[in-house]
């Protein structure tokens, strides 16, 4: 039996690749069962999936309870493997990843496949937490069976942290993402908003926190305006940042063209009404959203951030290759450089001013997303849980 280890069910895009490969590997057949540290819960199970908790708290938020209960759960997945007779544990975020390893460190039979989804590199800037997973990992993520990262650029931060000698333990494989589902919820009609066919509207989605930088959206929004008057932004979700988002909006006097619509269970049914998708993160994984994006058929504007961006939108660029002062127009999307509001307005009006371009990227979009079709990421997958690698698995 394969065993998939994550710490909880609540809201995220690692969370979500998790619900997509169980589905994935049940209708392939796989014996497969959720291994939960939390029980907190926003996303709902698929149909037949069992679900194992390691403890029995909906969260854990003190730093102290939490460092603890990473080497008690090693022990009681130690335990449970052992009862199961589980083969392969495949994790997910680096609490679980370091539970699963520990837990074979502490005598589990299992075989430990972790799952990277996020730049090692950002915690060099995470003070003193920072130093002490990076000082984890080092002593962890190198004794995995496998690990796998859902990038190129991932990967190779990974690699060249660790220095990795064998390094085809180490693969890449992108999220998956079920395409069909996406284009069916992409039909629905929008739940709080009416669009108007006057009107150019572009979409932010995602967590309302720093990092997101909606604020760059904003202010570019404002010198699009002075071009194309009829433009006016969505944002979807909520977060910390919201009240500061707000305000900015309301410094530019944009209040009646930001529409902060909060929550939307299914933002798949405005991407799809959309002009232009925008991200202006300063960093990010593969960003689920902007395949999300192009599944729904809408064109993307993306900044060239780490890591997975350039990546999805222009493969066949240098993908180590960072924008200073100019926008680049890949073969899937247009990227612009981090935190640069003025090169984002320019990257808009190319779209909007282009609708041959737009239209383009649109159908091109739809053939790059067939990439991430869940089943066939979950074959990938599926490939490596014998974990020796042979030639005939391939990193995507």
């Amino acid at each position: 039996m394969v065993s998939i280890l994550i710490n909880s069910l609540a809201g995220g895009g690692a969370e979500k690749v998790v619900l997509t490969l169980l589905k994935e590997f049940k209708q392939a057949g796989v014996p497969v069962e959720l291994v939960l540290l939390e029980k907190e819960r926003f996303y709902d199970l698929p149909e037949g999936v069992n679900v194992h908790y390691l403890t029995e708290f909906d969260s854990i938020k003190n730093p102290f309870r939490k460092f603890m209960f990473v080497f008690i759960s090693a022990m009681r997945l130690k335990k449970y493997v052992k009862e199961k007779d589980v083969k392969v544990v495949q994790s997910h975020l680096i609490r679980s990843n370091y539970i699963n390893v520990l837990a074979q460190l502490f005598g589990g039979k299992h075989k430990t496949q972790i799952v990277n989804h996020m730049m090692v590199s950002f915690d060099k800037k995470r003070g003193f937490l920072g130093k002490a997973n990076l000082w984890l990992y080092k002593q962890l993520y190198a004794k995995a069976d496998m690990i796998v990262s859902i990038s190129r650029v991932m990967k190779n931060d990974l690699d060249d942290f660790f220095r990795l000698k064998n390094k085809e333990r180490h693969m890449v494989i992108y999220n998956p993402h079920d395409v069909d589902f996406i284009k069916e919820r992409a039909k629905e009609e929008p739940e709080v908003f009416e669009f108007d066919p006057s009107k150019k509207y572009l979409v932010s989605v995602g967590r309302l926190v720093e990092r997101k930088r909606v604020d760059i959206t904003i202010k570019a929004l404002a010198k699009v305006r002075e071009t194309y008057p009829n433009t006016e932004l969505l944002v979807l979700g909520s977060g910390e940042e919201m009240d500061h988002y707000k305000k900015v909006t309301n410094d530019l006097k944009l209040n009646p063209y930001v529409h902060f619509l909060g929550f939307i269970s299914n933002p798949f049914s405005y991407l799809a009404r959309a002009d232009v998708f925008v991200l202006s993160s300063t960093d990010e994984g593969l960003p689920n959203i902007i395949i999300e994006s192009m599944i729904c058929g809408t064109a993307v504007v993306s900044s060239d951030c780490k890591s997975g961006p350039r990546e999805t939108l222009n493969p066949e660029s240098d993908i180590q290759k960072v924008l200073k002062d100019e926008i680049e127009v890949g073969e899937f999307g247009v990227l612009f450089p981090v935190k640069d509001e003025e090169r984002l307005a320019d990257a808009l009006l190319y779209m909007l001013e282009n609708d041959d371009a737009r239209d383009e990227f649109v159908q091109k979009g739809l053939q790059r997303a067939e990439d991430f079709r869940s089943s066939k990421v979950a074959q990938t997958y599926i490939k490596t849980f014998g974990l020796d690698t042979p030639q005939t698995i391939e990193s995507f």
